[in-house]
């Protein structure tokens, strides 16, 4: 059992001693939905889940047994902990109002800059922040059965550099053909989740090892197409030092791969933004050879505001046309 936090040292014992009994990690039931559904899911269902779990662990024992609402949640980060260890159980918290705490960053001592931007310090933080932020507003109608897809958002050091790895789409491929995009592809039926679609997708297509890659988290999903066909789950990964000659790109998906530092991503003067007369506006980064655009640009966008709070502040802002008088 790990101990994280004032909340889970709260039900620690409580639940060290129900492992003990119900070998939860036995009941696969538990399991699949510990490592499968999100901790943001989990925690605001947390009353249903609890009871249910209690009950599936305990019948005829614990039916009766009704834990507080106003502490449900802090059972839930417990046996996720124990169950799943996932980081993003780890690094979650509850505070006395009994919500989940966003950490806005003058609530840290952590000052964002290129020196520990990779550190473990901001790595909490950003945990911690993936679990409040909010999707990217929609602009295409939900879909009833989307596809799911990942990709990796690489985080790398070149030269001492902070930088993100990018990498330019085959001009073979049959859609968005020679434009910059993250690695990453369709969900298939070997994938136990979507963070393995997006590891292995990114050893498909440039030879990135997966052990290589510490995951940060993920970032809400993105529609990715105008019907709202696919949607995409973006993934944060530390790939540490980078040199680009060492990858083996597969020539029939991947054209070419280069990287930008963080520095020149977050320079105000690198950043703009396409305004579509269809009523949204998405962000465009240039300084590099490429333009960066498109989705890419969304997710970088997004990643960015999490990754560098005071680095990066530009504000994606849609101005409403002119109404004639």
């Amino acid at each position: 059992m790990y101990v994280v936090g004032s909340s889970y040292r709260l039900v620690s014992p409580l639940w060290k001693n129900i492992l003990s009994k119900s070998k939860l990690g036995q009941h696969q039931k538990w399991k699949n939905i510990f490592t499968t559904v999100s901790p943001k899911r989990l925690l605001s269902n947390s009353r249903h889940h609890t009871s249910t779990l209690t009950t599936d662990l305990f019948p005829g024992k614990m039916s009766s047994f009704k834990i507080p609402k106003n502490i449900c949640r802090m059972h839930m980060l417990a046996i996720g902990c124990a169950l799943s260890q996932k980081s993003s159980f780890l690094e979650c918290s509850y505070d006395t109002k009994n919500q989940l705490r966003s950490y806005s960053d003058n609530r840290t001592s952590t000052v964002v800059n290129t020196q520990n931007i990779f550190s473990e310090e901001n790595k909490c933080r950003v945990q911690r922040k993936l679990l409040t932020v909010k999707p990217v507003k929609r602009v295409v109608p939900q879909h009833e059965n989307p596809k799911d897809a990942a990709v990796l958002i690489p985080l790398c050091y070149v030269n001492n550099e902070p930088s993100l790895l990018f990498m330019v789409r085959s001009w073979k491929v049959p859609v968005h053909k020679g434009e910059v995009c993250f690695p990453g592809g369709m969900k298939d039926a070997t994938d136990l989740d979507l963070s393995q679609t997006a590891l292995r997708e990114t050893f498909e297509e440039m030879g990135l090892p997966m052990e290589r890659v510490s995951l940060w988290g993920n970032m809400p999903k993105v529609p990715s197409k105008k019907d709202g066909k696919i949607q995409v789950t973006p993934y944060l990964g530390f790939c540490g030092d980078m040199d680009l000659s060492k990858l083996a790109l597969d020539e029939s998906e991947v054209d070419a791969v280069f990287t930008r530092t963080l520095a020149s991503l977050c320079d105000p003067g690198n950043v703009g933004s396409t305004q579509f007369r269809a009523g949204f506006t998405l962000p465009v980064f240039l300084g590099g050879e490429l333009r960066i655009w498109g989705m890419t640009a969304i997710l970088l966008h997004q990643a960015l505001t999490i990754l560098a709070p005071g680095m990066y502040n530009y504000k994606l802002r849609h101005v409403r046309p002119m109404q004639p008088s």
